[in-house]
């Protein structure tokens, strides 16, 4: 694979010499490039980077390593890198349990709550992805 790499072999031409060799149980192994990080100071910092960044209807992941709770998003930044985009892991440790919502009130003094249901109008609701397993590339273990 890599010596197809050196020759400057396409991309497509490549993927089809592949097929033939790819044992389907480690396809999550192969040629997927580990994520880049980038830790925040809290999970207000994440809230309101995704709250910019990201339309309505967001999500947060949430992964436990070691009794701390990690929240974090995975995003891919489109024709920046050789493989078409470069992974971002942006993330942050957090003292907060998850629940199904994180609830958040950005005003002069912010409040962030977990939350399992809708209480007031005023607030920002993000829906908890609870991982269980992480994918190889998105390892927080650096």
């Amino acid at each position: 694979m890599i010596d197809l790499i050196k020759e400057n072999v396409p991309y497509l031409e490549i993927k089809e010499k592949q097929k033939s060799s790819i044992d389907p149980t480690t396809i999550d192994q192969f040629m997927i490039p580990r994520a880049k990080s980038m830790e925040l100071e809290g999970l207000e910092d994440l809230i309101n980077l995704i709250s910019t960044v990201m339309v309505n209807n967001f999500s947060l992941y949430h992964y436990k390593q070691n009794d701390r709770h990690i929240y974090f998003v995975y995003v891919v930044i489109h024709d920046f890198y050789n493989f078409r985009g470069i992974p971002l892991l942006i993330y942050t440790f957090s003292d907060y349990e998850p629940d199904l919502f994180l609830k958040y009130q950005p005003n002069r003094n912010p409040i962030i709550k977990m939350t399992s249901k809708f209480e007031d109008a005023n607030a920002v609701y993000i829906k908890i992805i609870k991982v269980k397993k992480l994918p190889q590339c998105l390892n927080f273990s650096y």
